[in-house]
C-alpha cells in the first residue's frame, strides 16, 4: 500500500514585541498592544469583535524584500511594527 507524505507543519516564529507568526498569519499579543491603543486586553478584544479596530499586513518588495509592516487601527489611534528578516 502506497503512503502519501503528509506536508511537515512549519513551526510558529516568535518576533519580539509578543508577535507570532505562523502559516503567513501574525498574532499579537494583546496586553502588548492594547495599552498603544489606549484599551485594556478585555476592551482590546471586545473591539476587535466588534470591528473597531482594523489590521493591515503589508509585505515589502524590492529593496524591502524581507521586510514586513504590521498595523493595527482603532479609530484616531494605530500601532505600528516592522519586522525585518
Amino acid at each position: 500500500m502506497p503512503s502519501e507524505s503528509v506536508p511537515s507543519a512549519t513551526p510558529p516564529r516568535l518576533w519580539p514585541g509578543g508577535i507570532t507568526e505562523s502559516g503567513g498569519d501574525f498574532t499579537v499579543d494583546a496586553e502588548r498592544v492594547a495599552p498603544e491603543l489606549g484599551l485594556t486586553p478585555e476592551a482590546f478584544w471586545q473591539a476587535l469583535q466588534n470591528g473597531a479596530i482594523s489590521s493591515v499586513v503589508e509585505r515589502g518588495e524590492g529593496e524591502h524584500l524581507g521586510s514586513t509592516r504590521l498595523t493595527l487601527r482603532y479609530f484616531a489611534r494605530s500601532w505600528c511594527a516592522t519586522l525585518r528578516e
